[in-house]
C-alpha cells in the first residue's frame, strides 16, 4: 500500500495509515488461579482506557503523532505574491520520528489529504497548482516528491483555491481511513 503523509498523520499525514495508530496489545493479566483454599474473590483488575489523542491544535501548536510531529506554521488567505498574484496557502512542516515496520520504505507526503475550512463547515481543497512567483519552500506532493523517513523533515507551502471575501478559520488533515481529523484553527 502507498502511503501519503502530508502533513501529520501517522494519525495525521499518513494517507491510506488507516488512523495512524499503531495496534497495541491488551494487557496481560499475571494473576495466580484462585485456589480452592482461597476464601476471598480474587479482584480483576480493571484496565485503564486509553485517552483519544488531541484533534484540535491552534496554529503554530505542533500534533504529536506515533509516527510524526506535524505543525501547521501559518495559513494566509487571499495574499499578494511577489507578482502580485492572489494565493492562500498553509506553511506545514512534517517530521517523521518512527517508521513502523509496514512502512519501512518510508512515507509519502503530499496535498491531497488537506484542505481550508471556513466558519460555516465550507471545504476549500488543495489545488496542487505552484507558480513561478509563489512562495517557497513548496510541501512535497506525493511520488515526484519522494519519501520521507524516519529523523527527516519537510516544511513548505501547499495551496488551495479560496474565494475573495472568504474567512477562513482552519487548515484540516485528514487521511483515507483516519477515524479522526486533525485541525489547526487560526
Amino acid at each position: 500500500m502507498k502511503l501519503q503523509i502530508t502533513a501529520v498523520c501517522a494519525g495525521l499525514v499518513l494517507t491510506g495509515c488507516g488512523g495512524g495508530a499503531a495496534p497495541v496489545a491488551a494487557p496481560s493479566s499475571t494473576s495466580p488461579s484462585p485456589s480452592a483454599s482461597s476464601t476471598a474473590p480474587s479482584a480483576t483488575p480493571t484496565p485503564t482506557p486509553t485517552p483519544s489523542p488531541k484533534t484540535t491544535f491552534k496554529v503554530g501548536q505542533t500534533y504529536k503523532g506515533p509516527e510524526v510531529n506535524v505543525t501547521v506554521q501559518q495559513i494566509v488567505v487571499n495574499k499578494r505574491d511577489s507578482s502580485d498574484q492572489l494565493y492562500s496557502g498553509a506553511l506545514v512542516k512534517t517530521c517523521v520520528h518512527t517508521t513502523p515496520p509496514e512502512y519501512k520504505n518510508g512515507f509519502w507526503l503530499g496535498w491531497g489529504p488537506w484542505a481550508l475550512y471556513d466558519a460555516d463547515g465550507g471545504r476549500y481543497p488543495d489545488n496542487g497548482t505552484v507558480y513561478g512567483s509563489s512562495p517557497r519552500p513548496i510541501y512535497p506532493n506525493g511520488e515526484q516528491d519522494g519519501i520521507f523517513k524516519e529523523g527527516e523533515c519537510a516544511k513548505g507551502w501547499m495551496f488551495f483555491d479560496v474565494p475573495s471575501g472568504t474567512k477562513i478559520v482552519s487548515a484540516r488533515y485528514q487521511a483515507e481511513g483516519m477515524v479522526d481529523a486533525i485541525t489547526w484553527r487560526r
